[in-house]
């Protein structure tokens, strides 16, 4: 099939659009799958390790921070131009016997005029080059399809564990996609009240701690204190016989 100017730019044209997509693409995906795999890991050392506030934010930013390097790539490897030419040559490097075909009819379309006998004649004895072309090399469709994959890997292990241990997947989620607010670890046990919690004494007065505890009552519990400007100090509190309550009697 002979080539002519109008079908030569449409089909370059359209080149420069897929291999933009492509360039794009691949910067995405690949953000994607990094930050949902550094998620699976922040999931899981929350799990073990209950992070505090310090550590929520560090596995927020690091979570968000591949998707915002990611969309910053592709929009300029979208904006980035590429010519006529540089596609053509891209084309003909990864076709087989091309002949420089696509380069000549860009140098005869700018050379020449349109209503140019020669110019007409040229193009005739042109053979169209792009039912030979290798596309998926053009638009590094292999690449594309490796990342893909990762990333499905990736999704498939996160929803897995989301399957797996649904309660610990949502606090632990919370708590990383919200580090500022107060939202408290699960863990086997857990502190359902203190009494009489925040107060203020009087130096010398008596003070009666009350802790509630749910989930899996352990068999002894501590209160850790100290005055102020000396270390600390662990006792021994009292557990209620038959109850999941442990108490602590400050005589002064």
């Amino acid at each position: 099939m002979a080539l002519s100017p109008t079908m030569v730019q449409a089909r370059l044209n359209d080149s420069v659009r897929r291999l933009r997509w492509s360039r794009s693409g691949r910067y995405l995906i690949f953000g994607a799958a990094l930050s949902l795999f550094i998620l699976i890991a922040a999931l899981l050392l929350d799990t073990l390790l209950h992070f505090g506030t310090v550590g929520r934010w560090i596995g927020f930013w690091m979570i968000l921070l591949p998707v915002v390097v990611a969309l910053a790539m592709a929009l300029r490897a979208w904006r980035m131009p590429i010519s006529a030419a540089s596609i053509a040559r891209r084309i003909e490097g990864l076709t087989p016997d091309s002949r420089n075909t696509l380069i000549s009819a860009i140098q005869f379309d700018r050379e020449l005029p349109p209503d140019s006998a020669l110019r007409r004649a040229l193009f005739a004895e042109m053979v169209d080059p792009f039912p030979r072309v290798q596309w998926r090399d053009v638009f590094d469709l292999r690449l594309l399809t490796r990342l893909a994959i990762g990333l499905g890997g990736v999704v498939v292990v996160l929803i897995g564990g989301a399957i797996a241990s649904p309660a610990h997947f949502s606090n632990s989620a919370a708590r990383l996609f919200l580090p500022s607010r107060q939202i408290a670890p699960l863990t086997r046990t857990q502190i359902v009240s203190v009494e009489p919690g925040n107060t203020r004494l009087v130096h010398g007065s008596e003070l009666a701690l009350r802790a509630h505890v749910g989930g899996q009552v352990p068999r002894d519990a501590w209160i850790a204190f100290r005055e102020a400007g000396s270390s600390w100090q662990r006792r021994p509190m009292n557990r209620e016989v038959g109850q999941p309550v442990f108490t602590f009697h400050w005589p002064e």
